[in-house]
This record gives C-alpha cells, sequence and structure tokens, in this order.
C-alpha cells in the first residue's frame, strides 16, 4: 500500500494517511479506489469519501499493526 501511496501523492493523517485523485485522472482514482477497499482486510482499513457526484475525493488508508 505504501508503494501505491508513494506513486499517487499522499497526506499523512493522525492514524495513517490519505490519497488524492491526480486533477487529470479521476476515473483512475476510483479504479484505484474501488481495488484499495476490496484489498482491505487484516493489513488495513479504507474509508472513501465521495466527490458527490459519481466519485471519490479521497480515501482515509488506516494501518491495522
Amino acid at each position: 500500500m505504501r508503494e501505491v501511496a508513494a506513486s499517487q501523492g499522499s497526506e499523512e493523517t493522525d492514524y495513517g494517511f490519505s490519497l488524492r485523485p491526480e486533477p487529470d485522472a479521476p476515473a483512475r482514482f476510483n479504479r484505484l479506489v474501488e481495488r484499495v477497499m476490496d484489498e482491505a482486510g487484516d493489513d488495513y482499513i479504507a474509508l472513501p469519501t465521495t466527490d458527490g457526484g459519481t466519485g471519490y475525493d479521497r480515501v482515509f488508508i488506516i494501518p491495522l499493526d
């Protein structure tokens, strides 16, 4: 997950980090959020927020270690 954060651009939070979409690639970010949520489990929790339309504007990643 940290590799995804490094390639996407991330922001540290109190409990982990968050990812935001690149301005020119919202569809790619939506697919990334779907993948991150599908792969969440014993390692981390993924909490996405919506843009109020048809996609996501941020996803918070909280490690469970």
